[in-house]
């Protein structure tokens, strides 16, 4: 990485610029507006947000600057579970953003680096983290930091879901040729549950 970036925490007159790169992340993942559509007055609240995080004392924002600007950040906080999981706190890395004319630096991983050291120090051992799944390179960098995948999080409209349903009760139920599964052949021609073909075998 060059020596003109510069890895650190950000400071109270950075964070407007931080919200900006959240808006900014946002937008670039609009094609799942479920999840990242964000309102008009989202960098005031995000940097109203950030405030909060640094002077509650369980979290940091980083940045990465360049000429003394912040090009990319990456926010970090702790979360409790509840009494019940053997672990009580965790950590969470969140809103990783590089400016697209400073990608391909590793300044993602510095950023991330920036986090597990703050977490190490507060004696944190569990890290989780949420990327798109349309972001392959926020998979690739997460995979070789050693992170795992251990959920998935999905999303459905609920009168698609409802339409599904209803087609699927509608419709001539033929059972999936796997004995073991309780699907049902969708119009496809695959079991809507495990994916199988069709008795017919051609699809």
């Amino acid at each position: 990485m060059s020596d003109s970036y510069e890895i650190d925490q950000a400071r109270l007159d950075e964070l407007t610029a931080c919200a900006e790169m959240f808006n900014s992340l946002m937008e670039e993942h609009a094609s799942i507006p479920e999840i990242f559509a964000v309102t008009s007055d989202v960098v005031p609240k995000k940097k109203s947000e950030y405030s909060a995080i640094i002077a509650g004392g369980n979290g940091r924002i980083f940045v990465a600057r360049k000429d003394d600007q912040p090009v990319a950040m990456a926010a970090v906080y702790t979360r409790h579970a509840p009494d019940y999981f053997h672990f009580k706190e965790h950590g969470f890395i969140a809103d990783v953003y590089v400016q697209a004319q400073h990608r391909r630096k590793g300044l993602a991983r510095q950023l991330a680096a920036a986090c597990l050291d703050y977490l190490s120090q507060q004696g944190i051992t569990t890290v989780r983290l949420t990327n798109s799944v349309l972001n392959d390179v926020a998979d690739r960098t997460w995979d070789a930091l050693g992170f795992k995948e251990v959920m998935k999080v999905r999303l459905l409209n609920v009168e698609d879901g409802i339409k599904e349903v209803r087609r699927e009760f509608d419709d001539e139920r033929i059972p999936c040729v796997d004995e073991t599964c309780v699907g049902t052949i969708g119009p496809d021609g695959r079991c809507r549950y495990c994916g199988k073909p069709g008795p017919d075998g051609t699809k």
